[in-house]
């Protein structure tokens, strides 16, 4: 992704949600400073400044 900023951007349409809701303006904004902060500590940039998120996903073939 572009960087912690838009990994942020992602998932506040997502798993952020309910966080943010019960947040007030000023707390909110706070929050997502924060929360940006911690991406940017975890998922480091690459040498392209991009970063890369690991988001793991599982695959299942059903046949029968």
């Amino acid at each position: 992704m572009a960087g912690p900023q838009a990994i942020t951007e992602w998932f506040k349409g997502s798993a952020l949600r309910p966080f943010l809701n019960a947040l007030d303006g000023s707390m909110r904004d706070d929050f997502v400073a924060a929360y940006t902060a911690e991406i940017a500590r975890a998922y480091p940039a690459c040498h392209d400044g991009k970063v890369l998120l690991r988001f793991p996903r599982l695959f299942i073939l059903a046949v029968r």
